[in-house]
């Protein structure tokens, strides 16, 4: 979903014209073009024009009732109900005096509009340099005259669009009426460019941290480089510092983040978190990608995140890759470690380091890609502390045919895979070697048929798809298990080859698919208004590869798997999955998401998760609506039906007007296995084209799907 527009967030402002005098064509450039009543010459070399004066030159215009234009050196000097144009500001002022050969303008008793931020505001004298202006005694403020919920005043306001900022002395901050901060000196933006100077302040309240104050400081080191220094007070931890360094060169980028809490108060140790990215392409078929982070310990993103996808991280990676692509051939190196994070899981049950990794795939197409030979090679070293390191090699050459018509397909493949397995016993000096051979063969082959709908506005298809695959079985009981898992059983599992992931479990089968397909598709633009699958896996005979601990499968056929979505209009779709048992009367796994998109932000999410075996049976309710034109609710409520517990409520209003908004929004959530809670309270006051006081605003986007913000 695309962002608001900006007219969408001044919806409730009048417009400001772009133009306060007629359109006519303006004069050659250095010409002056005037239109009055009356016209008469002075003593003093000048032509004075009387009586709904209109002058032009060079894009400006200017209105007023008495205009003295000076020939040499050029000036005008005007008086009476003046009122100046440009393409950005509108003036109404007592008296001005323009020098345009100097490029400088100088106005007495002004009342301004900013139209690029729809901004309003008095001076007691605006002085004009190029694009520069200079005003005194001014007030600034995006809410329209007459109505001024917020102002900024101040001794001396500076606003340069040259640059892109303004910048103030001696300024008060006022909402409705009450003194909010004062600055001695300050600068703000007055467009989208990056400046160097504060941002503006966080507060906030949670129950682990307790009162929350956060001052960002933005350095804009240069144009391809930036810094975020970020003092965090928290009332029960401490103070901790945080920053984001971000860097683009015409060949990489990267981004480096350091948090560090010098001897918490709660848990009476030093806490951080450091991370970085980094992605550099020396030339068009290589690339280096760095991504990796380390945390002082298990309870890090539970006690300082906030999001319960980050609470629950167990192991941090660490990666180097060296990535090369071309046509027909790829090829990686990398290097991957991992930090436990989560204290609980035994030493053998953490993850393997690979260093190195090798892996290089290469395809040859011929025959205008009918046919196609490929090869994927991988060499690894795995490394562990309590555990066997390993060296593992694997070649797996493959061919494949293709035969295409508009409505249908055949895809023979087969594939030779061997695998070597290098053993350091611990405690023995002689390598331990194993090796497996498996050779694949599979063909998938389906139709598409269509029909014209009875309305005659939409296709509709029927897509039979068969897939058989033919795995012999290979024992491979004494082969480690470095990378491999068998993933849940999902729709798209029905057209994979080999059940495991990874490559140390090549599942042995004799299996044919039997999927059926149909779609509505749109006439006009061709996009899918309905769509529903249905299929399931027929096995010819045991499978008896498994992982260590598991059983052979012994059932003739799989559960059931089915996909459905429909989307009777832009507003609503309606998505589900599910895996039922072979006799389709009990359901293993069940996703339902209901999605409304409505005018005015209207947003409505309702889901449910249902998983038998890992005992997940969740609704997840959430909702952005309009209470009445100027008040918003905002909502998610998850809940386990399983332990009847909630695992996250949130609810929070918004107050939206011409210039200003305010959010509240509370929120308790699970931060552990254990189900302990965390409860944050967070208040925002967004003024429109100045700033934004407060925390919590991206917390809403993570959570109510479909919902952009429409600050600025």
């Amino acid at each position: 979903m695309s962002a608001p527009t900006d007219e969408a967030r001044w919806h409730y402002c009048q417009p400001i014209p772009q133009q306060s005098l007629p359109a006519k064509d303006d004069p050659a450039t250095g010409v002056i073009q005037v239109d009055a009543a009356k016209l008469e010459t002075s003593g003093d070399r000048a032509l004075l024009f009387e009586g709904g004066v209109r002058l032009r030159q060079d894009g400006r215009r200017l209105s007023a009732d008495h205009v003295k234009v000076y020939q040499q050196p050029q000036k005008i000097e005007a008086a009476g109900k003046i009122e100046a144009s440009t393409r950005d500001f509108i003036l109404q002022a007592d008296s001005a005096v323009i020098e345009p050969g100097q490029h400088t303008s100088h106005y007495q008793q002004v009342q301004y509009k900013f139209i690029p931020r729809h901004a309003f505001g008095e001076a007691r004298s605006i002085d004009q340099k190029d694009k520069v202006l200079t005003m005194k005694d001014a007030s600034y403020s995006t809410c329209p005259p007459g109505k001024r919920d917020w102002v900024f005043t101040a001794s001396k306001l500076q606003l340069d669009q040259a640059l892109g900022f303004g910048y103030t002395t001696n300024a008060l901050l006022r909402f409705k009426g009450v003194p909010l901060l004062y600055f001695p000196a300050a600068t703000f933006p007055i467009d989208d460019r990056r400046r160097t100077g504060l941002l503006y302040p966080t507060i906030g309240r949670a129950k682990e941290i307790g009162t929350e104050f956060s001052q960002p400081f933005y350095w804009n080191i240069a144009p391809q480089m930036d810094m975020t220094l970020t003092p965090r007070y928290m009332s029960r931890r401490g103070v901790m510092l945080g920053d984001e360094f971000r860097y683009l060169g015409r060949r990489y980028e990267g981004e480096l983040q350091l948090d560090y809490l010098n001897r918490d108060q709660v848990r009476k140790q030093d806490r951080y978190y450091y991370r970085l990215k980094h992605n550099y392409r020396p030339d068009r078929h290589w690339r280096i990608q760095l991504n990796g982070g380390v945390v002082s310990d298990g309870n890090y993103f539970s006690d300082f995140s906030g999001e319960l996808s980050t609470t629950s991280t167990t192991h941090i990676e660490r990666r180097a890759d060296f990535i090369y692509g071309a046509q027909h051939v790829n090829g990686l190196i990398r290097a991957q470690a991992f930090q436990t994070v989560d204290a609980t899981i035994l030493p053998d049950d953490r993850p393997y380091r690979r260093l190195p990794q090798l892996t290089v795939e290469a395809d040859l197409p011929w025959d205008n890609q009918h046919v196609n030979l490929s090869l994927a090679t991988d060499f690894t070293r795995f490394l562990h502390d309590s555990l066997t390191d390993v060296t593992r090699f694997d070649i797996a050459p493959t061919l494949n045919l293709a035969w295409l018509t508009p409505g249908m397909w055949f895809k023979p493949t087969a594939t030779w895979r061997f695998t070597r397995y290098d053993l350091d016993q611990p405690g023995e000096r002689k390598r331990r070697t194993l090796s497996r051979e498996v050779p694949t063969t599979s063909i998938d082959a389906g139709m598409v048929l269509e029909r014209r709908t009875a309305s005659n506005d939409a296709v509709q298809t029927l897509e039979p798809r068969l897939h058989y695959v033919d795995i012999p079985f290979r024992d491979q009981t004494d082969i480690p298990v470095l990378d491999s898992d068998e993933p849940a059983f999902i729709f798209s599992s029905l057209f994979r080859d080999n059940r495991f992931s990874g490559l140390d479990r090549v599942g042995d089968t004799r299996q044919l698919t039997a999927a059926l397909s149909s779609r509505v598709l749109r006439d006009k633009d061709a996009s899918e208004r309905f769509a529903v699958s249905l299929g399931q896996i027929y096995y010819f005979r045991d499978r008896r590869v498994t992982l260590p601990g598991e059983s052979p499968k012994t059932a003739h056929s799989s559960d059931l798997a089915a996909e459905l979505s429909f989307q009777p209009n832009s507003h609503w779709t309606l998505r589900g999955s599910l895996i039922a048992d072979n006799r389709f009367k009990r359901a293993q796994v069940a996703t339902v998401r209901l999605h409304y998109q409505g005018k005015a932000q209207r947003v409505l999410n309702l889901e449910h998760r249902f998983h038998r075996d890992d005992d997940i049976n969740q609704s997840n309710l959430s909702a952005v609506w309009p209470i009445n034109q100027r008040w918003r609710f905002f909502g998610r409520w998850l809940i386990s039906h399983e332990s009847h517990d909630d695992l996250e409520i949130m609810a929070g209003l918004e107050y939206d007007s011409c210039c200003w908004k305010a959010r509240l929004l509370n929120r308790r959530y699970v931060i552990n296995d254990q189900g302990e809670y965390n409860s944050s309270l967070y208040i925002q006051l967004v003024l429109k084209g100045l700033a934004s006081f407060g925390t919590g605003n991206t917390l809403l986007e993570k959570s109510i799907p479909g919902y952009v913000l429409d600050d600025n």
